[in-house]
Parts: C-alpha cells; structure tokens; sequence
C-alpha cells in the first residue's frame, strides 16, 4: 500500500517563539507611540538645524499719516544670519540630536519589555501545558488504582482505610487538575492579550525546547549588557542632556551677535525710493536680577543629582548582572540534576511496573513509583521554564533578541572567518574571565590555581584581545604589567602578590591570590619557557613599560641552573626538597625546543647551542605518509607549541630539519590515523580528530597520542579534543576547519561560555565540562597566527627570539626549496 504525504501549512493558532514577538510587535501601541516620538524627536532636530540658516522676513506696510494726511506703503525683505550666540544653538542642536538618541532608546525599551513579556506569557502557556497534562496523568492513575483498592476491599483483601485514602488522593488530584487547567486558561489569555488576538482564541505553542548550555562567558556578558543596556544607554544620554542645559543657560549671559541686511521700498506722495541696509545687531541682557545665574546654578544642580543617580544605577546594573548571570549557571546544575531524577524515577517505574505484572509487588508501589516519575517531571519542569525565563533576561540585558545570536551562531550563517572569529573571541574571555585582578596570573583551569604555562598564553591572549577590539588595548596593557610584576616581584603595598620561585625559574602552579608556590609543584623548565615567550610577545606589543620588565623577565632566568652539562640536558624541574627531578627532556618535542631556544638565545644566561641538538631525534611514518621526527607520546601538543611563537616557516636548522613541514606532517599522520580507526572508536574520522592533552572519562593527561611515537605503542581511548584540530590550523587548515565545524555543528554539548570545552568520547557517551588554558590558549594563540600571524610577528621582533636562531644556526630555506 502506498503511502501519501503532503505538507500542511501551520494552522492560525500555532506560535513559535519567534512568530509570537513579530505578532506582539506588529499590534502593540507602545510600539507605534515610541516611533511617533522618534518623527517628533527628527522633527524638532530639523527645526534646531534651521537655526544655523539665514532667516528671511518680508514685510509690507500700508497706512495714513494724520499730520501730512498722505497715504504711505512700505514693502521689503530682511536677512537676518546668526554670528555668535555663547554656544546656544550649538547646544541645542545637540541637545535635538540627544533627544532623537533617546526616543530611540525608548523604542528599543519598549521592544525589550515587550519582548521579555511575550517570552514570559509564551513560556507560561508551555509550563502550564505541562503542568495539565501531568495532573491528568496523576488522575487518571489514581481512578485505576481506586478501582483495584475498591475489588480488594469487596474481597476483603484491603482495608476500608485504603479506599479513603485513595478517594482523598484522587479529590486533591482532580483539584489540582482543575487549578492547571485555570492556569492553562489564564496563560492563554496573557498570551493573547499581547499578540493582539481575542482572550478565548485557540493557543498552539512548539513544545519546550531542548536544553541548550548557557553559551556567553561573564566578560562577554558584561561587554555587551554596558554596551545594550537601554536604562544605561538612557541614563548617559540624560546626563549628556544635563551637560547640555548648563551650557544653554550659561549661554544667555553672552551677546548674541547677528548679521541682517534689509532691502526695503517705500512710497508716498512725496517719496519713493528703495534702501538697502546693512548691519549687525548685538543683544545682551546687563542686568536681569540674577535670573541667569540662578538658572545656571539651577541646572547645575540637577546635571549633579542626575550623575548621582547615574553612578548608582551603574552599581545595580553590575549587581544584577551578576546575579542574572549566577542564577543561570545555577539554574544549568539543577537541570542536570533533575534529568538524573527522571531517568533514576522512570528506571524506578519500569521495575514497579514489572514486578507488578509478576505479581511480586502491589498497585500501590506503582502508584507511588509512578507519583514520582510526575514528580520528577514537574521539577524538571519548573526548572528548565526557570532557565528559559533566565536565558531571555540575559537576551535583555546583552541587548539581544534572542540571546542565541550571541551564543551560538548557525553555521549556515557565518563564513570560515566569521566562525574562527567566533572561535577565537570564546577563547580569548576564558583569559579574560579568568586573570586574577590581584596578581594577573592566570588559571589554569576555572576556579583553579595560577598556571606559569598558562599565564604565558594568557599574556599573548591580551595582545590577541587588544588587537582585535575585544579588550581596550589600555586596560589590556595595564592587566600585562599587573602579571609580569608579580612575576618581577615589584608590586608594591601590604599583601602585594609576589610569584613564587627560584633561579628566575618558577614553580609550575602558584596561589592565585599571593603568587605563592602550590602544593608540591616542580621549578619548571618547560612551564617557564611558555612563560617567558608570553612575556616577550606582550612586550614588543604594548612596549613602554610592559616591553622593560619583560625583558628584564627573561634576562633574570639562570638557564644553567637546570641544565646538565655533560649531556648538554635539561632537567624537567626541580623541588626544595629532593632536587632535580628524575627525567631530563631528552625527546623531541615543542616543549624541549622551545626550552632549547630561549636559553641559547638568552641576553644574560645563555646556555651552549649544543642544548638545541643534543635530544633525540627520531623518524618514522604513518604508514606510507612521509617520514618526520616523532615525539615521545605522539600528541598533537607536542607538535604546536613551539610554533605558537616561533615562526619557523621557510627555516631549517643546521641539520637540514623543516619544523614547520615537520609539524604539517605530523599533524597529517594524526588526522589519517583517527580516519582510519573511525570504525573501531565512535569519535574518530577524517573531521572528527584530535588525539592531544586533554580530561578523559578517566582524568586529565597528556600522555595520549597517535603512531608513529618513542614509546612505540601510541596509547588512546577515543577521546577527542577540538584543541587538536584548532592547535593544528596553520599546518592542515582544511582538515582543522572541517573538524571543528563538525564539532560545533554536532556537539551541543561540546559548546560553551569559552567555546569548546575540552573533549568528548562518544564511546562512552561522555563529554568534558571543563576548560583549561592550555586548551584555550592553543586555540587563539594558532587560530590568530592562521589569520594574522600577530603572536609570529611580534614575538619574532624580539631579540631573545632573533638571537635563539641565529644562535643554533637556523637559517633561510633556498627559494627553490620553499
């Protein structure tokens, strides 16, 4: 039998979201009275401008003169242009172009209001939908259990007692569902009301969206709400208005100058003749009994009150900021816990249900199984029209229609450099949001400890931020110099943070607070070496007093103090106390070359050349892919750090080695590696890679990679990482692009305030909550290298960085080569 379907248009009474604003929008008389006021505001805007023009008057006269008994008439044009007037018009014109600022802003007022209302009424009706439809269940239920509890009783197999209580259960039932359905009724009607239709219309709405994490970080948050609010937006033009009447009244304490000339033609009996007259008029008021100066005092008066208010309204919004943002991150853990509470109540159902088929449990354990699987649902809710409710505040308050715009853009709608933007810009308020306003430091992972490694990131992530007007260059400035004095040690005043280290060398964790060592954290090379290319990146960006203590940073550095050498080695930290570590970085990876680097290029301590040439230097393929130098664990991380600064492009070092084609080989091996197991671990393919550092269901690590490696059995468990990709752009940039648009577009749940979250393992059904900036970092650091090569740039414009080539013999690649 064939099947046939057709498409149904969506009837009259059935609203999304979207159409129940456009509705309410398009009836409200708010609305249409706020845009009259705007053509009053533009009309009154012209007429300020007409004051700056030529006015002309013409003039006739006719009459008798008693004395000569003649009959006179006179005729003429006058000119009059405006010279000086103490600011006047100047202010009104201004004050004119304010008040158009502020119907405006009213407009947007009463578009928010609105919006929020409708989304409100609209949210109503769902939840009361819901709320009906699980009174129904709960009465419906206890009629069938009032009919078993009823045969028992006739078998005398249940007591009189039981039927009572059920009877009284099912009241409350009925009375519930009747109080739903009222609610139900008036939400209906709420709705109605706005969208401009009768009260007792019918009212289809779409089914409670699905959860979507809460995609807007705190900084990004703030930027735009100060940037959106209309009562600050309202607030600032008023006071630009207070300004403005100051200098309207000062102004009449001044002469107002005019330029006239008249053309003008007389005739009489005895006269007739045409004059033209040209001159300029003066107005002054010497003496008005102090009118003026109570006027100007009057308005000054009130521009003070005003900025009061201002400065107070400033403080609540930040307040309630805050709290809208919190209640959400709140609100996004009970969700979580309430579909446990579902799934552990439905769980509880099935079995009930079971065993009562089995005859090993009774009607009532059903029923009180099934009460609170109704429970649990009406919980989840309360919640999630809680969360809706808080998601169309944020939209509010970041001057957003729907905050989704926001948060998360349709990749349909944004080009490759739009989507790395929105890529980058998450990335870069992780170190915003994330950057102690004591010390600088940086997090190493939200809520954590100061990380060296990471505060270098973060140092580069405030050139990245400055640059791209995510941050003020000024303010980013002034958080880089915070940071590296704390690094220097130089903050002054009681408590000043001071990081905590030795030998210029610092331990790899720090309080957040005081800079003081963490736990049992190692003196570490590597962390120091991200550190110190942080530094100098900032430095040659901000210059002045940034560039000077980054510079004095990295010249503080003992590099020898950690080196072997007789095996030309570093060491890979150090404790108070038990010395040196047990493992040199004997292995190639980043992390080794830039440690190598940085201290042959030291303007203080350098270390011999040889440091740069004495680890191992492996090779292999991935399969019949081209041969490169392998790293020990054979992470994509250890292919990318070194080249978030240096740039290595068209450079070889005195062995013959390409970094660069080594690094774009490497991360090849790692793309076709996951493509060829996609049917062994759900989360790998060719746009789905990235085996790197990163949290696992078992923890955090970084010893997971891909083969060919040192330990000749590459160890992974089919955790992804979108770092991988992102890290990996400027050597495979459509291979990165693909997976990290595969990722956004997949992966809800792998979205969020700082864009990617770390991993996900879809073998276990598991995705990260967590960020961390070493993640973070490498994503913005590459991403912008990719797009600008900013971080190359500037930190290549060092002389610690020009020095370390130089040093170990890097040199140009033959035109022919490249």
């Amino acid at each position: 039998m064939a099947v046939h379907s057709a498409y149904c248009e969506p009837s009259d009474d059935f609203f999304t979201l979207e159409r129940s604003v456009e509705t309410a929008l398009s009836k409200n008389e708010n609305i249409s009275i706020a845009k009259t006021k705007i053509d009053s505001a533009r009309s009154k805007l012209a007429q300020s401008k007409a004051g700056f023009l030529p006015m002309l008057s013409a003039d006739l006269y006719g009459g008798h003169a008693v004395r000569e008994d003649r009959q006179i008439i006179a005729s003429g044009v006058t000119a009059s242009q405006p010279v000086y007037t103490g600011g006047e018009l100047t202010a009104k014109l201004r004050k004119a172009e304010i008040d158009l600022d502020l119907a405006e802003i009213n407009l947007d007022k009463s578009i928010d209001e609105l919006v929020l209302e409708v989304k409100k009424a609209y949210y109503g009706v769902l939840s009361s939908r819901e709320y009906k439809k699980l009174a129904e269940e709960s009465v419906e239920r206890l009629r069938l259990h009032l009919y078993a509890v009823r045969q028992l009783y006739e078998k005398e197999m249940a007591a009189k007692v039981e039927v009572l209580k059920t009877e009284y259960s099912l009241l409350q039932a009925e009375q519930n569902l009747v109080e739903a359905k009222n609610d139900l009724k008036q939400s209906k009607e709420a709705f109605n009301s706005l969208v401009g239709r009768p009260l007792d219309a019918k009212v289809e709405v779409q089914d409670m969206p699905e959860y979507m994490p809460v995609a807007i970080s705190l900084g990004e948050f703030y930027r735009l709400a100060y940037k959106n609010i209309v009562e600050l937006r309202e607030a600032d033009k008023l006071s630009i208005n207070d300004k403005i009447d100051v200098k309207i009244a000062a102004s009449k304490k001044y002469p107002h100058v005019s330029f006239d000339t008249s053309y003008a033609w007389q005739k009489d009996d005895y006269i007739d003749r045409n004059d033209l007259i040209v001159g300029a008029s003066v107005k002054m008021d010497i003496w008005d009994w102090g009118a003026a100066d109570q006027e100007i005092k009057q308005a000054k008066l009130i521009e003070q009150e005003n900025a009061y208010k201002l400065a107070l309204l400033k403080k609540e919004i930040d307040l309630d900021l805050r709290d809208a943002y919190y209640q959400m991150l709140t609100v996004e853990s009970s969700i979580k816990l309430a579909k446990k509470s579902i799934e552990s109540a439905e769980e509880c159902f099935k079995k009930e249900s079971i065993r009562f088929k089995n005859n090993l449990s009774t009607n009532k354990d059903v029923l009180d199984a099934h009460v609170a699987l109704s429970k649990a649902k009406a919980y989840y809710n309360n919640v999630m029209n809680r969360f809706s409710m808080g998601r169309a505040s944020l939209s509010r308050f970041a001057g957003k229609r729907y905050i989704e715009e926001v948060e998360r853009p349709l990749l349909r709608d944004i080009t490759d450099d739009e989507f790395l933007d929105l890529v980058s810009r998450k990335a870069f308020y992780y170190f915003l949001d994330n950057q102690n306003e004591k010390s600088g430091l940086f997090e190493d992972t939200v809520n954590g400890d100061a990380s060296i490694a990471v505060t270098g990131f973060g140092l580069s992530a405030l050139c990245i931020g400055a640059e791209r007007g995510w941050a003020e260059k000024k303010d980013a400035g002034e958080r880089a110099l915070r940071c590296i004095r704390t690094l220097l040690n130089a903050n002054t005043g009681e408590g000043a943070p001071a990081a905590e280290g030795k030998y210029g060398y610092f331990y790899h964790f720090l309080d957040i607070e005081t800079g003081a060592r963490s736990g049992n954290a190692e003196l570490s090379t590597v962390d120091t070496a991200l550190l110190i290319c942080g530094a100098l990146t900032a430095g040659e960006y901000f210059g002045g007093e940034v560039k000077k203590a980054a510079d004095e940073l990295y010249a503080r550095v003992e590099w020898e103090k950690l080196y072997d050498a007789e095996k030309d080695l570093f060491y890979m930290g150090w404790k108070p106390d038990s010395g040196f570590l047990s493992y040199y970085w004997d292995y190639y990876t980043d992390e080794v070359m830039l440690i190598s680097l940085l201290a042959s290029g030291s303007p203080s301590h350098p270390v011999t050349p040889k440091s740069f040439y004495a680890w191992k230097r492996e090779k292999g393929g991935y399969k019949d892919g081209p041969p490169f130098i392998y790293s020990w664990r054979g992470a994509l991380f250890t292919y990318q750090y070194a080249h978030a600064w240096f740039d290595f492009r068209d450079k070889v070092d005195e062995t013959g080695t390409d970094w660069w084609q080594n690094s774009v080989d490497a991360t090849m091996a790692g793309v076709n590696f996951c493509a060829d197991n996609s049917s062994k671990f759900k989360g790998f393919g060719a746009d789905s890679w990235g085996i790197t550092s990163y949290d696992t269901p078992s923890g955090y690590t970084m010893s997971q990679g891909f083969p060919p490696c040192g330990t000749g059995s590459a160890d992974h468990d089919g955790t992804v990482s979108p770092s991988g990709p992102a890290g990996s752009i400027a050597f495979a940039p459509p291979e990165s692009i693909s997976a990290m648009k595969n990722f956004y577009g997949s992966y809800q749940r792998l979205w969020g305030p700082y864009g990617f979250k770390s991993s996900f393992n879809l073998d276990k059904d598991w995705f990260s909550q967590e960020y961390y900036g070493l993640e973070s970092g490498i994503t913005l650091l590459m991403i912008e290298n990719y797009r600008s090569g900013l971080i190359w740039k500037h930190f290549m414009q060092s002389s610690g960085a020009q020095e370390a080539l130089k040093r170990t013999g890097f040199t140009q690649k033959p035109k022919e080569e490249r």
